[in-house]
């Protein structure tokens, strides 16, 4: 990131991907998915967590006893990203003898 053009690009790359998982979120908002979630907040956060998973994944493996597939990796993500947006509220619970 002290290279001026790198850090451009990047952020450049970044903020491409911030806006691509924003609107991704706004649709699941308009089907009744994760109400009150911001999201723009939501989107950097899955963004930095999908990058650093994936610069751990490729260049730092911190856990050597675990080498899953790229499958097993895209599928975990999948699996993150799809309980953090496409989550509902629980219905209220019903104090009364009904």
């Amino acid at each position: 990131m002290i290279d001026p053009a790198f850090a451009a690009r990047w952020r450049e790359i970044h903020s491409s991907a911030n806006t691509l998982i924003a609107r991704d979120i706004r649709a699941a908002q308009a089907a009744d998915y994760c109400p009150g979630l911001d999201p723009e907040i939501a989107a950097s956060a899955l963004t930095a967590m999908i990058e650093q998973f994936c610069l751990t994944w490729q260049h730092q493996n911190d856990s050597p006893h675990i080498e899953p597939t790229d499958e097993a990796a895209v599928e975990t993500l999948w699996q993150l990203w799809g309980h953090a947006v496409y989550w509902t509220d629980p219905l209220p619970v019903s104090t009364s003898d009904e």
